[in-house]
């Protein structure tokens, strides 16, 4: 059917210039823009409409299109050979053309930005199909029709099967499918996760071939456990349930669809097999703790706790750092911070001098200047450049990592699904949370069921970051506060499990735990400025016990390792010379 077809009844009168196009600077033939004698209008060029008095199309909110990019034009009309109706081609504006004597249909595709991206044209007869446009960031086939979250959705394989279960649902519960076929479903889930995860049940419907139901459960495998299910057909694929005229056969085929059980259960030659793949392990950033440690494995959380201004924040950021230069992609959750806080003090780790010190020293000197008094000196050399701090800032750009800007966005259901997003979508190796007693404050102003108990609440945080742990297989870093005690922190009592705020379920959920412990009141700046890392628990080897010390050297803003020793009675000596002090 050609443009000058009518749709219901709906005749191409005139064809005159597209005002979208023009400004656009295009439509140079001036005859992009249908006219209709009901008197709507409409350009298949860029989509441009205007409504007649009795409009038989659709009205386009997603008008844009991406620069640079011409689509093919053709109808929206039903699809008899599919026994698809017109309102369903509408609602996914799947078109078709008599293109230069070959029947085509196309399918579009849009951005996140709601522009079409790309098409996808499919020469009917022949079954071949091309591309044009980008299709680096496309969404999934329909996914701009729907909000994010709600009770279900369901995948298809091709978007004809969209467009069948869409019918099937009279076009008004979210179907999509993924865009290049089985070979590319799991990076198109990844692409899209976070708009899957965020409904209660994925529903998946697939080819009922081999390599349908392979991508099938690949897809399955990385979303989250327990809310999708998938479809068992008795044919190929809907639409071919849809011809055959099985369509109530086909309805009890989605309502009868099985909740997807992960390959988990093993028997013991899949784990002592020659194929086996050991757990990847990583480095500390100091070699005594690794030692010690025997590596730092992935698929395991990782539990930092002391009283407040014993260096967590500053530990952290030297795993952060670590792991970024070794190539590890990492994402992070600082719920005291903001991004920009984050990314100076990996700037200052990174030039091994403290930035905000040296500029807050430069900034109050300047103001001490206009006041005719002297400059103060606090302790830290002037010794940074611009050129240097801008290249830092370059490198620093450059790191595989990805913070969660938490302004705004503070529920916990929102971070917790953050989290899994970078893990699976972004591909992170490492997730750090700073810190838990935060999250449980989110999770208390939300519900109302813990009464007030932070040792319910706490326990719930921390069974769904082992979960993130358990189906993500990354490491996560995690830090929490100690409960109010009679100890001396502050002089570098002893921290036990016992210590940790909130219940047992802390130290019973993580894989590791360790206490900093530093007697900030020495006499001795050197002692009064150094951290030990003892080992709480340690899911391992069992070994626990002083792993590290660290000196926090203020010229440089970083964490050096001090030899030590200890002494029959626990005391801790440390060899200051080993770096130079």
């Amino acid at each position: 059917m050609s443009l000058e077809a009518t749709i219901n009844g709906s005749k191409v009168v005139e064809r005159t210039a597209c005002p979208k196009c023009v400004a656009n600077g295009n439509d140079t033939s001036g005859d992009n823009l249908a006219c209709y004698d009901d008197g709507h209008k409409y350009c298949f060029a860029c989509g441009y409409y205007e409504k007649g008095d009795k409009s038989y199309m659709t009205e386009v909110k997603d008008e844009n299109v991406q620069a640079e990019f011409n689509p093919y034009h053709g109808d929206v009309e039903a699809l008899p050979h599919r026994r698809i109706n017109q309102d369903t081609a509408r609602k996914f504006r799947y078109q078709t053309s008599n293109n230069m004597e070959r029947h085509i249909e196309i399918e579009n595709y849009y951005g996140f930005d709601g522009t079409l991206q790309a098409q996808k044209v499919r020469n009917v007869k022949t079954k071949d199909f091309h591309w044009v446009g980008n299709t680096k960031n496309v969404q999934l086939f329909g996914q701009q029709l729907w909000e994010k979250g709600g009770p279900r959705i369901l995948i298809t394989e091709g978007a004809v099967d969209a467009l069948t279960m869409s019918q099937m649902f009279d076009n008004k519960y979210p179907v999509v499918s993924i865009p290049s076929g089985t070979q590319g479903a799991v990076k198109s889930v990844k692409e899209n996760y976070e708009f899957l995860a965020s409904f209660e049940t994925v529903v998946i419907c697939f080819d009922m071939d081999d390599p349908g139901q392979k991508a099938a459960r690949d897809v399955a495998e990385i979303l989250p456990p327990g809310k999708v299910k998938i479809m068992d057909l008795p044919r190929k694929d809907p639409n071919e349930m849809l011809m055959a005229g099985e369509g109530k056969q086909l309805m009890q085929c989605y309502w009868n669809a099985k909740t997807h059980s992960p390959d988990s259960i093993l028997h013991v030659s899949q784990v002592t097999g020659e194929n086996n793949t050991p757990t990847a392990l990583y480095e500390f950033p100091w070699e005594s703790l690794t030692n010690f440690m025997v590596g730092q494995d992935a698929g395991r959380l990782y539990l930092w706790t002391s009283a407040t201004g014993h260096g967590k924040s500053s530990i952290i950021r030297e795993i952060l750092i670590h792991h970024l230069e070794t190539g590890n992609p990492t994402g992070c959750i600082f719920l005291e911070e903001s991004p920009e806080s984050t990314v100076d003090d990996l700037i200052s780790l990174k030039l091994a001098k403290p930035v905000r010190k040296i500029m807050g020293q430069r900034q109050l000197n300047t103001l001490r200047k206009q006041f005719n008094k002297d400059t103060v000196d606090l302790g830290v050399a002037d010794n940074l450049t611009e050129e240097e701090y801008a290249a830092a800032k370059k490198e620093v750009g450059e790191y595989p990592l990805y913070i969660y800007d938490h302004i705004g966005n503070a529920n916990i259901e929102n971070v917790m699904s953050r989290l899994e997003y970078m893990a699976v979508a972004l591909g992170c190796k490492v997730l750090i949370v700073d810190h838990i007693t935060l999250l449980g404050n989110m999770l208390l102003s939300q519900q109302d069921n813990y009464g007030n108990s932070e040792r319910l609440i706490l326990d719930d945080v921390m069974k769904r970051l082992r979960q993130i742990v358990e189906r993500t297989g990354c490491i996560v870093h995690v830090i929490s506060h100690i409960k109010k005690t009679d100890k001396n922190v502050d002089e570098g009592d002893r921290i036990t499990l016992s210590d940790l705020r909130g219940s047992g379920s802390l130290a019973q959920i993580a894989d590791y735990v360790f206490a900093l412990e530093r007697n900030r009141q020495h006499t001795d700046s050197n002692i009064a400025n150094t951290t030990c890392i003892r080992v709480l628990k340690n899911r391992k080897t069992g070994a626990c016990g002083l792993g590290t010390a660290l000196y926090y050297n203020k010229q440089t803003s970083r964490l050096q390792e001090v030899e030590f020793t200890q002494t029959p009675e626990g005391e801790v000596l440390y060899n200051y010379a080993s770096i130079g002090i």
